[in-house]
C-alpha cells in the first residue's frame, strides 16, 4: 500500500506491506483462486524421494489430478495472471480498506493539531506586525521590526500550506501492483498412496478421524444455532486458524471457533501454530470447542475462551495440551 508522497526517487511512499498466500484449486476447470490464510505452508511438508518421483509422474499427465498451486509458474502458464487478478480485486482492496481505517483518523487528528498550532502562531505574528507598525508610525522605535513579524507570519502560512499538502498526499492511499514471489505445488497425500489390496491402514484411520471431526462440527453448529447465532463452516479455507465463523445477529459480533473432536478416552489435543495465533489475535471472540465423541455420538461441546495460550516459538508448528486439563477450564457453549 502506498500514498502519493515522493520518496527515494519514487513518486510514492510505501505505507504498508503484506505477504499473503493464494491457492489455485480445481485446475482442471482453469483454476479457482482463494485466500489461503496467514501461513498455509505450516501444514505442508517436503516430499520423500519416492513421493517426489510419483509427483513428477503426476505432473507429466494432462490433468494435475487435484493438486493445488500456490504462487505462479510451473506448468500452468496463466497461473500468475489468475493469482495477480485475485490479489488486485480481493486481497489488495481489503488491505487498502484496513490501511485507510487505521491511517485516515490519525491523519485527521494530525491535521487538526497542525492547523490549530500554526494558525495560532500566524494570528500572533499578524497581530504583532500590526502592533509594531502602529508604534513605528507614532515615531517609536520598537526593538522588533514589523517587517520581520510579517515575514514570520508569511513563513508560517507557507509552512501550513506545505503541511496540508503533505497530509493530503498521505490521505491518497492506493494499492501498488502485487508481486508474485514464488510457487508451491501442493499434492494431497492420498494421490501418492501406494496401491494395495483393500484400503491401506492410513485410509481407515483417516476415515475414522473424518467421522469424529464431522460429528464434532455438527455438535458445535447445533450448539451455536441454539444460542441464536449464525454459524458458517470455513474449515475448507486452510490457514485461518479456526473452523467456524458464528455471527450474533443481535450484537453484530463475530465469533471464531476452532473445533477439536476427540474420541472418548483420548488424553491430548494438538493446536497448530495458526490456531494458537488465532486465539491470541482475538482472545475475546475466539472459542476452542472441545467435543468428545463416542459410540453414542457426540457429547455437547465445551468452550474454552480467553485462555492465554503461549505464543509459539519461531520454529514451532504445533503444541499439544492435556485434554483433561483443558476440559477442566472449559464451560458449556456460551
Amino acid at each position: 500500500m502506498r500514498d502519493s508522497r515522493p520518496d527515494r526517487g519514487q513518486t510514492y511512499t510505501v505505507v504498508s506491506q503484506r505477504l499473503q498466500f493464494i491457492e489455485l484449486t480445481d485446475l482442471e476447470q482453469g483454476g479457482q483462486a482463494h485466500d489461503a490464510g496467514t501461513a498455509p505452508h505450516l501444514d505442508y511438508r517436503a516430499p520423500m524421494p519416492e513421493e517426489e518421483a510419483q509427483t513428477r509422474a503426476l505432473l507429466a499427465t494432462p490433468s494435475p489430478g487435484g493438486a493445488a498451486v500456490t504462487g505462479t509458474g510451473g506448468g500452468w502458464p496463466d497461473a500468475e495472471a489468475r493469482v495477480r487478478s485475485y490479489a488486485v480485486t480481493e486481497l489488495a482492496e481489503r488491505h487498502v480498506q484496513e490501511v485507510r481505517a487505521l491511517r485516515l483518523p490519525h491523519i485527521a487528528k494530525v491535521e487538526l493539531e497542525v492547523k490549530r498550532r500554526l494558525t495560532r502562531e500566524i494570528n500572533y505574528w499578524d497581530g504583532r506586525a500590526l502592533e509594531l507598525t502602529e508604534k513605528e508610525r507614532s515615531g517609536g522605535q520598537p526593538r522588533a521590526n514589523s517587517q520581520k513579524a510579517r515575514e514570520r507570519a508569511e513563513d508560517l502560512n507557507q509552512r501550513l500550506a506545505h503541511r496540508m499538502e503533505g497530509l493530503g498526499r498521505e490521505r491518497s492511499i492506493s494499492a501498488g501492483v502485487p508481486e508474485v514471489l514464488g510457487l508451491a505445488l501442493v499434492v494431497p497425500l492420498a494421490l501418492l498412496a501406494p496401491p494395495a489390496k483393500g484400503r491401506p491402514a492410513q485410509a481407515v484411520d483417516a476415515e475414522a478421524r473424518a467421522r469424529v471431526e464431522a460429528a464434532a462440527m455438527n455438535a458445535v453448529i447445533v450448539a451455536e444455532l441454539s444460542l441464536g447465532r449464525q454459524p458458517k463452516d470455513v474449515s475448507a479455507l486452510s490457514g485461518l486458524g479456526y473452523d467456524l465463523e458464528s455471527l450474533d445477529p443481535d450484537t453484530g459480533r463475530l465469533y471464531f471457533i476452532e473445533v477439536k473432536g476427540r474420541w472418548e478416552g483420548a488424553d491430548s489435543v494438538t493446536l497448530t501454530r495458526n490456531e494458537l495465533m488465532a486465539s491470541r489475535n482475538a482472545p475475546d471472540t475466539f472459542r476452542l470447542a472441545l467435543v468428545q465423541v463416542g459410540p453414542a455420538g457426540a457429547q455437547p461441546p465445551r468452550y474454552l475462551s480467553g485462555y492465554p495460550f503461549e505464543e509459539p516459538g519461531f520454529a514451532r508448528v504445533a503444541a499439544t495440551f492435556h485434554l483433561g486439563e483443558l476440559l477442566g477450564l472449559s464451560k458449556e457453549a456460551h
